[in-house]
């Protein structure tokens, strides 16, 4: 469930939105960190190039700050020619990739000996829309010793100038089109300020995004930027948010998009909060387009419900087809945020499984479900989850 609160797209024009999700199983990040700490491993290994070439690729493209250092530390220190040029292809893949290996590629740019390194470094620092990228392309295209390498500096400097000239300006925040403030904004879920154009992660800073309420005080948040994209900032009040007052948000004009332009003014918004705490359904356990027979349904909400308000008739497990009742046991997970519902047989092949939630489903503070629910799954035999 994604609801938000559309902002034009002025030049870094900003909006807020509601964002959920159900985290990533445990299980996937093991995986996912293994396959990093065995790429690492090959990377500082003596693994044959095509494989140290793959390596680097999954570092760099892991959009983590420690697994990016080890690729920028291979740009610079690594015996092998062909590493140090793999290393700098492969620091073009994600925003935190290309910003936080920025100022390593230019440095190879300038120092590296071997020819086939400076030549792939130019060639990805032409797919850096960055004022550094380009400093450092233009510096190239003065002082490289081979011909051939400033001829191409010359003409990815070229190449970046005009897309720096096109590139989008860093504006004030405006909501036209929306009440004054924006009205409805949810008390208890992550607040994202999504951008047109990305922002350096890089430059937020303690302090340079804020959240404040209408005597100026401000309430304490967590700011985790999107570190692959760079277009959206989530803001996670460390206290729930009071209903029906106006809160604002203030981005610092400290904070740079990710061509280097800082903005020229503070980008601010207000908004206000929805008059009473409803119950949402944030999450549903994610399935393809169809689910197994043996498929166990879980819905999760934007704060605990109340046992005794779970029953056949609020959360209403049937098939689609007949319109009957499909038996299983319902339970709520331990914070009572979460519904689960076990089939007690497997669900017909072929058939439509259809999820009703109503009102009548509430929090333990008695706010009941904001709006009737409604969601189906066709079955099949081997559909994957």
């Amino acid at each position: 469930m994604l609801a938000r609160l559309a902002l034009p797209r002025l030049a870094l024009a900003a909006a807020l939105s509601l964002a959920v999700a159900l985290p990533a199983p445990a299980p996937a990040q093991d995986d996912h960190h293994r396959k990093l700490r065995t790429a690492l491993e090959v990377v500082r290994g003596e693994a044959p190039l095509v494989e140290k070439q793959k390596a680097l690729r999954l570092l760099a493209c892991g959009a983590d700050e420690v697994m990016v250092g080890a690729v920028t530390d291979a740009l610079l220190r690594d015996v092998s020619e062909e590493v140090r040029g793999a290393a700098a292809a492969a620091l073009g893949c994600t925003l935190l990739s290309r910003l936080k290996g920025l100022p390593d590629l230019a440095s190879a740019l300038a120092s590296d000996r071997a020819d086939l390194v400076r030549l792939e470094v130019a060639r990805t620092l032409k797919g850096i829309e960055h004022r550094a990228a380009l400093e450092a392309l233009e510096r190239s295209v003065r002082d490289d010793p081979a011909p051939e390498i400033r001829r191409d500096a010359a003409r990815y400097a070229d190449e970046l100038r005009r897309a720096l000239e096109r590139a989008p300006r860093v504006s004030a925040l405006s909501a036209p089109g929306r009440p004054d403030p924006p009205v409805g904004f949810p008390i208890d879920e992550p607040i994202v300020l999504a951008f047109d154009v990305p922002v350096n992660p890089l430059t937020l800073l303690p302090g340079t995004v804020s959240l404040s309420d209408p005597e100026g005080n401000r309430v304490p948040v967590l700011v985790r930027p999107d570190l692959l994209r760079g277009l959206r900032l989530t803001l996670t009040p460390a206290t729930t948010l009071a209903p029906n007052i106006p809160y604002t948000v203030v981005v610092d004009p400290a904070v740079e998009d990710a061509r280097g332009e800082a903005l020229p003014a503070p980008l601010r918004f207000i908004f206000l909060t929805e008059i009473r705490p409803w119950l949402k359904v944030t999450a549903i356990r994610t399935a393809r387009a169809e689910i197994p027979p043996d498929y166990v349904i879980s819905v999760r909400f934007n704060r605990p419900v109340n046992p005794a308000t779970v029953s056949t008739d609020s959360f209403r497990v049937a098939i689609q087809e007949t319109g009957e009742l499909h038996g299983g046991t319902i339970r709520l997970s331990r914070d009572g945020r979460v519904i689960f519902f076990t089939p007690a047989r497997s669900f017909p092949l072929r058939q439509t499984v259809s999820l009703s939630l109503t009102p009548d489903l509430a929090d333990t503070a008695g706010n009941p479900l904001e709006k009737p629910f409604t969601t189906t799954w066709p079955v099949r035999a081997g559909a994957k989850i």
